[in-house]
């Protein structure tokens, strides 16, 4: 019995029924909070993580935030308030993650949003509301705007290009600042990475459930019927009417020249001068124009031209094959 009391005594140590001050009490570690920051073991620390109601205070000593502890995680409904004690939010977690119905409040207490979290994520239909209480926007986060851009897509396309297709979806599209390289929706936000690890999940357990052993993605999003129905002269003749459509839009020269086009969707044009264009920026513009004006599957390469001056050739990093 001697032997059983102590470890009786260390487990009922991470519990409480009062609240308890988590800044001054507790330690938090990776968002779990335990009752001790002196843990060797994987063993005590299990032992450790608090149970139980808590708060933290603003620094002039009003109540910042209160709600429950479960297993070392904030779980269940918190309630928050601002520095001078009006209402902020009151929203629930489960596991230490936002998950489930959220209200925000303006200062003056009316509703200042409303909607709900899955796993950490804004999910679903969020309403914001001004300071008179009055709705003025609503939108859609993450978790529906991905189902949106996938539901039709064949399962291991969602699976390689879901977060890709999402961060195209959502992005802004008079955004006008130019940004070199590509961009990658896995480095933007832990939003696109947890969407990516949800389709890779799935995606594991089907290609587990079915014994599949696919390597190649063979989806193409097809031509349109209109487009493959014309001829390839009739073709080239209406591209090359929308490239020049397009020059005089964007007040430039005449820069293209198209050298080739083959199974109705590869463009390769040519430059005829080059020396102060942003070719990938301008192929870019150049191909989602002509993706939303002849068809959605057009792709616009560019021909290399190889300098064979030898001199020139010697002193950059041209070489020739």
């Amino acid at each position: 019995m001697k032997k059983i009391i102590p470890f009786v005594l260390l487990l009922i140590a991470g519990c409480s029924s009062d609240p308890v001050n988590m800044d001054e009490v507790l330690y938090e570690r990776a968002g779990q909070y335990i009752t001790n920051d002196n843990f060797h073991s994987f063993f005590f620390f299990n032992q450790k993580v608090y149970n139980g109601p808590a708060y933290s205070l603003h620094r002039n000593g009003k109540k910042k935030e209160a709600g429950g502890i479960k297993n070392g995680f904030q779980t269940g409904k918190w309630d928050a308030w601002d520095d001078e004690g009006n209402k902020w939010f009151s929203g629930s977690y489960e596991h230490g993650r936002e998950h489930g119905k959220w209200i925000g409040y303006h200062a003056n207490g009316e509703k200042k949003y409303e909607g709900s979290y899955e796993n950490g994520l804004q999910a679903g239909k969020w309403t914001y509301y001004n300071k008179k209480g009055v709705k003025n926007m609503e939108e859609s986060y993450f978790l529906d705007c991905l189902c949106s851009v996938i539901i039709n897509l064949p399962i291991q396309e969602a699976y390689e290009h879901g977060s890709i297709k999402l961060e195209y979806f959502l992005r802004d599209r008079d955004l006008k600042n130019i940004i070199q390289g590509i961009i990658s929706p896995f480095v933007i936000s832990n939003l696109f990475i947890n969407c990516n690890k949800l389709i890779h999940n799935i995606w594991e357990q089907y290609v587990a459930k079915n014994n599949l052993d696919i390597k190649i993605n063979f989806y193409d999003k097809k031509i349109s019927k209109n487009w493959s129905n014309l001829n390839k002269d009739n073709q080239i003749k209406i591209i090359q009417d929308e490239i020049n459509k397009f020059t005089n839009l964007n007040n430039l020269p005449k820069l293209f020249s198209i050298e080739k086009f083959e199974y109705s969707k590869l463009l390769t044009l040519s430059f005829s001068d080059e020396s102060y264009i942003n070719k990938p920026q301008l192929f870019l513009d150049l191909e989602k124009y002509l993706n939303s004006k002849v068809d959605s599957r057009i792709e616009v390469f560019y021909k290399e031209l190889i300098d064979f001056n030898k001199l020139r050739l010697k002193n950059s990093p041209q070489r020739l094959a």
